[in-house]
Parts: structure tokens; C-alpha cells; sequence
């Protein structure tokens, strides 16, 4: 499911914004509490495991926490609610980050030790690299066997079979025979196949040092702090700035000041966000929508001079209307916005939008207008709404003025709506609809099926009470669900528009494969020929609309012979302010064609500009920070995107395999730092930082996990599905575009 999140404005009068922001401040103290706290419980460990943090332990935290704190009480409910969803989902995420490199800390120690050990049979066994290899042949054959063997076995439970390195580490744990032990460890060398080509000592050693500084960063990454919140008054940063600067005349104590002295700058440096936490909506009922009437100011504007100066009005001459500027639709009513719950439900917020946005929110409204209207038998299930999540943030205002100083000027507030967009049409409504059907008829049958809690006389109270409030919340589940159901079923949300849904051929997929030289490779492959078309970054972004731009060219060239003397005239005068034209350049349409192109190589340019020239700028203080590069690089990244998913189209494929590398950034950093460790000794520290600078700006700097993005989210508004694949570490950009493989899906 492809969600989309749309920003909005919202507009209040300052008294509202500064009740809010005194609001936002405690509420954002209030989760720094939280994070402060919740390590410190004995469970923890424990939840550490599990994954989360209960709902129940977080909301006793903050129960103690407002009990010592009377200046956190007060506050709306939707606060408190936000506070415990926002500590539970941060938490949440750091606890799979942590089960994840865990994970692979223990893989990259699993393999470097059987590295390790393979070394040291080698000093000690003389096999021939070819009976390495027949044998290194039959495990093979020996581990599918035994992956398809498990995978006949557990078919049932996942659906997919094991990765054939787990089999093979497996097999590593139960063979004792070194001759096999070196046939394993060559196939885990050289991704579970058997290599032709003998194995270079120097490459070995580097691909060693490399594994292990990957466990050295992970392993810091691991043992890193856990989240210290948010600063909104400022006190954490004057706290910090006081203790790096505080210097007693005690000698002793400016020891032990000077041996702090780093963790004070490390302090100093950590830059803490000073906004307030979001307020988050999890629910679609949370937020109400509707029409305001909208506010015209009444200001005459004053009579024009030949208005004033003549009284006939034949002899009134008309002022030249402007072609180019269109008229401004006046508004009469605008979207407004209120949310639920006591403290907040009298603030009426007015929604500021851009064009593209405002079809999503009138949906809203007009949703939201129907089912109030309606009688409550006949009212639609909110499951349909476009609408799943909002959350209500401060953001900075580049505009404000400088004689605004106080947070509730200089910020404006925003709200994120989360949008699910196959609900703004009628046929992905339908398929919505049908979704949820099954999914409320499986858990219904889920609730019918299991056992009628039965009160036994040996239990206790305590336990015959907890048996009955499951009984309780069951059967208000049962009722609350199937009243949900009856709704999706009878009642449907006013109409939408309809789409024509996206039908692709699924034996045709586009491969996609990044590098670092040529950025991209797109490849239609189907099940009998691995390539029927193939494209570069280059031939992406040359534009084939060959006989549009051959009419734009044309009318470039067919420029008014007034308009060029225009512009000559205004040359040479060099006035001040020249008269604007329309007078564009001749311009062929085979440079039409390579404009798109051209544009990555001005990227180039302007990357090693940046990297040549602005240390000499800095050192001089020329320097001024600019965009350009990532603009136009994210400008190149849709360009690149567009072109993807219209090829798909072109072939009607069915989808499109886009290649994971997970710690692609982490590998190449260990890398660098091995190849700096093994030409300088350890002692050399700074040669090391030196050569590795210089490595690593030799390095693209190309974003593709944004490039991926794009092509995910321009895919999703054609209706075409993304799948991850995994793309091989060898070959040429067309070799790898055409091996890469889609990665099965994980089991649900």
C-alpha cells in the first residue's frame, strides 16, 4: 500500500498560535520526561526484546511524571495520548535499528571467523585448488537438497525457503573434515558458487580488514545513547555552553575540567532540535472538516487619472490589459479545520493549500459534510476515508519580519495529512472496500472460534476478574467490528472519480541497477529473452517527443523580427531596466533534445566546483551556502523517474525490481577506512583521515535511495508495482542491470 503525506498551512489569529505553543512547549517536556525515565525501569531489558514498550508501562511513567511535575498538568487529553503514541513509536523504531544491527554484527562474526579458521587450515592442509572446487561442487548440490528438503518441511508456515548461505553456515556447524570445512568456506568467499579464479592474498586481507571495521562501527552504532529529546526553551544547550566553559582556579579541578573537557565539546556540538514534538492523530475521526465563509477586506481602491480627468466617457481610454498575468479568482468560502477533544475542539484553523492539493482536502470535506448529514443507519465506515493519520507541527517562517521575535511570530503551524491514494478514486475504493470485508470476516470468525471463557471456582478473585474483562473487551470488539463490517458492506462514501486501472503484462518486469559511474541502467526484460530494450542515465534523459520539439524549435526560430530589434535596441542603450520580450534563441530541436542530459553534466560541474573551491572560500570567507547542487540533482532524480515508469508503459510491464543494498554506505566507509589502515600503520592517524578524504571524494555522490523513492512514488500513481531485487557486486552496468533478481517476499 502506497501512502502519501500532503502538507498544508494553517492560519489562526496570534492569540490562538501562542496558546498552542505554550501547549506544544509542555507537551514536549513532558515526552523528554518519557525518554528520560522509560531506561531506567527494571523491564526494560525485557522490553528491549519484545520490541516495544507497553501501552500500560508508559502511561504509569507519565502518570508519576505528572504526580512530581505539577506544571505538566493541565494539558488537553489529545497531548497525553500524543505523548504516549510518540514515546512508543520512538522507542519502537530504535529497538528493531538495535535487533538489526545486532543481526548483522553476528553475521559479519560468523563469516570473518570462518575466514579465519579457513587461514589457518590452509598453513596447516595442501589440497589442490581443484579439489577444493569438486568438492566445493557437490556441497553445493548437498545444501540445496537440504534447503529444498526444510523448505517441503515448513512450506506450510513461511512459503519461502532458506537463503543458501544459512544452509551453508549450517553445514559448517556440523562438518568436522577440513577438506570440507575449506569447500564450505570457499563458497561462502564467493557467494555460494563455485570460482574459477584463483583468490588474490592481497584482496583476501583487505576483505578481511574491511569485515572487521564493520563490526567495530556497528558495535559503536549498537552501544550508542539512547534519544535525549527535545530542547524548546534552550536550557539544555546554555547548560552544556556553561559546563565547556566553566574553569576553576583549583588546579585540581581544572584537571579533572580538562580530562572532561571532550565530552563537553561533544556535548556543545550535538546540535538538539528546539522545535516541539508534533501532535499526532492516529485516528480519521480525530480531525473535523468544513466550509468557512471566507473574509474579504473592503478596501476602494482610488479612481484611476483619466477617470478623474475626463467626464465623457467615450473619451475614457482603457488601460492595456496584461496577456500574460491571469486574473485572481476571489474565494468565498475556505477549508477549515477542528480537532477533537476537550481543550482544542473550540480552535477553528483555517487550511492554506497548494493547487494540487486542495481536490484531496475538498474530498475530506465533502466526506465528512455527508456522513453528518446522514442518518446514523445509513452513515459509510470511516475505513473509507482518504484520510489515516494527521499530525499538527510548528515549522520556522523564512518570511518573518525582524521586528517579531517572540516563537508563536517567527514559527508558523502545519499539518501533515497521511493519505492512502487509492481512496480518491471510485475503483480503488471498491478494492478497498473488499479488503477490509475479508479482513473483518477473518477476524470475526478469529473472535467466534475461540474458547468461551469459563470461571472456575479453584481460581482466584483477582484471576477470575482478569478472565472476565477479556470476556467483556471480546464481546465489545465482536460488536464494535461487525457494526464496521454491516457499514462496508450497505453504505458507501459519496461518489469519486474513476481511473482506469493500470494493466501491465506480469511476464514483462524493468530491471533497474545503479552504479557509481554511470548512476542508472533500466532493462525490459520477460521469461524467455533477458533483454528486450536497454537504457543508460543517457539515453533517459534524451528527450524522444522528437516531433513536439521539432514545433517548439520551429517556433523559436519564427521570433518576430520586431521582438529581436527589441531586444538589440535594449543592448545597446544598456538601460537600466530593459523592456522585457518574449525573444527566445535559436534553438535546434536536437539541442532540445539533449537539454535534460546537459543537466547532469552541469551537476558535475557544479560537484567539482564545490569540492575544489569551496575550502579556499571558507578559508577566505567567500563562502555561501547554496542548493544548487542537490536541487538540480533531485530535479535530475525525477527526470530519471519519469522516464523509468514511462518505458514501463511503453512495453506494459507488470513491475518494476528495484535493487536493495541496505548498508551500501556503511560498506563502502569500512572499505576506505581499511584501505587507509593497511597503507599507514595505526600509529599514523592522520595520514589515515588525509587519505581517506581523498578516497572518498573520488566517490559518487549520487543519492540513490531518493532516485528509488522517485521511481516508487511516480510508480505508484501509474498503478505500477514496485519489488525489491538484489543486484550482483560484479560485471559491467548492463551485466548487473540484467542480473538482477527480485528478493522473495518475507513471510506475514
Amino acid at each position: 500500500m502506497q501512502i502519501k503525506t500532503i502538507r498544508s498551512l494553517l492560519c489562526a489569529t496570534e492569540e490562538t498560535r501562542e496558546y498552542l505553543w505554550n501547549l506544544f512547549v509542555s507537551y514536549s517536556l513532558l515526552i523528554n520526561q518519557l525518554l528520560e525515565r522509560l531506561p531506567r525501569e527494571s523491564e526494560f531489558a525485557n522490553w528491549r526484546k519484545l520490541g516495544r514498550i507497553p501501552k500500560k508501562a508508559i502511561v504509569a511513567v507519565y502518570g508519576k511524571v505528572l504526580e512530581e511535575d505539577e506544571s505538566l498538568k493541565g494539558l488537553p487529553t489529545r497531548f497525553y495520548t500524543s505523548a504516549v503514541l510518540s514515546t512508543g513509536y520512538t522507542f519502537a523504531s530504535i529497538f528493531a535499528i538495535q535487533n538489526k544491527l545486532r543481526a548483522r554484527i553476528e553475521g559479519k562474526q560468523r563469516w570473518l571467523s570462518v575466514a579465519e579458521h579457513d587461514l589457518e587450515l590452509a598453513e596447516t592442509t595442501d589440497f589442490s585448488p581443484e579439489t577444493l572446487r569438486e568438492v566445493a561442487a557437490q556441497v553445493v548440490e548437498q545444501a540445496e537438497a537440504e534447503r529444498q528438503r526444510e523448505f517441503d518441511a515448513r512450506k506450510n508456515r513461511s512459503g519461502q525457503p532458506l537463503p543458501l548461505m544459512s544452509v551453508l553456515f549450517q553445514l559448517w556447524d556440523k562438518t568436522k573434515d577440513p577438506l570440507r570445512c575449506r569447500a564450505i568456506a570457499h563458497l561462502l568467499r564467493n557467494d555460494c558458487q563455485v570460482s574459477l579464479e584463483e583468490e588474490d592474498p592481497e584482496k583476501l586481507a583487505l576483505r578481511l580488514s574491511k569485515k572487521r571495521v564493520q563490526i567495530e562501527r556497528l558495535q559503536e552504532q549498537l552501544d550508542s545513547q539512547l534519544p535525549i529529546g527535545r530542547d524548546p526553551l534552550g536550557d539544555r544547550t546554555e547548560k552544556f555552553l556553561k559546563e565547556a566553559i566553566a574553569v576553576e582556579a583549583d588546579p585540581e579541578e581544572f584537571e579533572a575540567w580538562e580530562r572532561s573537557l571532550s565530552e563537553h565539546m561533544a556535548n556543545l556540538s550535538t546540535q538538539l532540535k528546539t522545535l516541539p514534538y508534533p501532535l499526532l492523530f492516529g485516528s480519521t475521526d480525530d480531525l473535523y472538516w468544513s466550509w468557512e465563509p471566507e473574509q474579504q477586506s473592503e478596501t476602494t481602491r482610488p479612481a484611476s487619472a483619466h477617470t478623474q480627468t475626463s467626464a465623457d466617457p467615450s473619451t475614457q481610454r482603457k488601460p492595456k490589459r496584461c496577456r500574460t498575468r491571469q486574473r485572481k479568482k476571489r474565494l468565498t468560502r475556505r477549508i477549515s479545520v477542528s480537532f477533537k477533544g476537550k481543550g482544542l475542539s473550540h480552535l477553528h484553523l483555517r487550511l492554506y493549500c497548494d493547487r494540487r492539493q486542495l481536490p484531496i482536502f475538498r474530498q475530506l470535506v465533502e466526506d465528512s459534510e455527508a456522513n453528518k448529514a446522514r442518518e446514523k443507519k445509513d452513515k459509510f465506515s470511516l475505513a473509507l476515508s482518504p484520510l489515516r493519520s494527521a499530525s499538527l507541527l510548528w515549522v520556522e517562517n523564512p518570511h518573518a519580519s525582524g521586528d517579531q521575535s517572540l516563537p508563536w511570530q517567527t514559527h508558523r503551524l502545519c499539518l501533515h495529512a497521511t493519505i492512502d491514494p487509492r481512496l480518491l478514486t471510485a475503483e480503488g475504493t471498491e478494492a478497498v472496500r473488499e479488503e477490509k470485508i475479508t479482513l473483518m470476516n477473518k477476524f470475526l470468525k478469529g473472535l467466534e472460534d475461540a474458547d468461551e471463557v469459563q470461571v472456575e471456582e479453584q481460581l482466584s478473585e483477582a484471576e477470575q476478574a482478569e478472565l472476565l474483562a477479556a470476556e467483556k473487551n471480546r464481546t465489545i470488539a465482536t460488536k464494535r467490528n461487525q457494526t464496521t463490517l454491516t457499514r462496508l458492506q450497505s453504505n458507501s462514501p459519496p461518489p469519486r472519480p474513476s481511473r482506469v486501472a493500470y494493466q501491465g503484462n506480469p511476464d514483462l518486469v524493468v530491471k533497474v541497477a545503479f552504479s557509481r559511474e554511470q548512476i542508472v541502467g533500466v532493462a525490459v526484460s520477460d521469461g524467455f529473452q533477458p533483454v528486450l530494450d536497454y537504457r543508460d542515465a543517457e539515453s533517459l534523459l534524451v528527450d524522444l517527443h522528437v516531433e513536439l520539439l521539432e514545433q517548439r524549435s520551429l517556433k523559436l526560430r519564427n521570433q518576430p523580427e520586431r521582438l529581436r530589434k527589441a531586444k538589440l535596441n535594449a543592448q545597446e542603450t544598456k538601460a537600466s531596466k530593459p523592456k522585457r520580450t518574449r525573444y527566445k534563441p535559436k534553438i535546434s530541436s536536437r539541442q532540445l533534445q539533449l537539454q535534460p542530459y546537459r543537466l547532469l553534466k552541469r551537476w558535475r560541474r557544479l560537484k567539482r566546483k564545490n569540492l575544489t573551491e569551496r575550502q579556499a572560500e571558507q578559508a577566505h570567507g567567500l563562502y555561501r551556502q547554496s542548493q544548487a547542487e542537490s536541487n538540480l540533482a533531485q530535479y535530475i532524480n525525477r527526470l530519471l523517474a519519469r522516464n523509468i515508469v514511462d518505458l514501463c508503459q511503453k512495453w506494459s510491464a507488470g513491475s518494476i525490481i528495484l535493487p536493495e543494498f541496505g548498508d551500501l554506505r556503511e560498506s563502502i566507509e569500512s572499505e576506505i577506512q581499511a584501505k587507509a589502515k593497511r597503507k599507514y600503520p595505526d600509529d599514523d592517524v592522520e595520514r589515515q583521515k588525509q587519505y581517506a578524504k581523498e578516497f572518498r571524494m573520488t566517490f559518487h555522490r549520487w543519492n540513490y535511495k531518493h532516485l528509488a523513492e522517485c521511481i516508487r512514488s511516480r510508480a505508484a500513481k501509474v498503478g505500477i508495482i514496485c519489488v525489491a531485487g538484489r543486484q550482483p557486486r560484479l560485471g559491467t552496468l548492463r551485466e548487473k542491470t540484467i542480473a538482477v533478481t527480485a528478493i522473495p517476499p518475507k513471510p506475514k
